[in-house]
């Protein structure tokens, strides 16, 4: 069996994990019934989602989890 070297596997770890300050958005209710739900932008912090913001316009959501069609360049 091949040793590999600790360096190398954290490399491979560190590639795999989230990235700190991933945006994520959560709904509240039931989006699919209504569409203006209140929605939670959440933040990766390494360890935990944490809560950043809450919004009730979707577009809003979008662009401040810089996904989907919203995107702004």
């Amino acid at each position: 069996m091949d040793d590999e070297p600790l360096s190398e596997w954290a490399q491979r770890r560190t590639r795999r994990l989230r990235p700190v300050g991933t945006r994520r958005v959560v709904t509240t209710a039931a989006a699919h019934i209504d569409a203006t739900a209140p929605r939670l932008i959440q933040e990766w912090d390494g360890h935990a989602w944490v809560a950043v913001a809450l919004t009730d316009e979707p577009p809003t959501t979008a662009v401040a989890t810089g996904s989907g069609r919203h995107r702004r360049p």
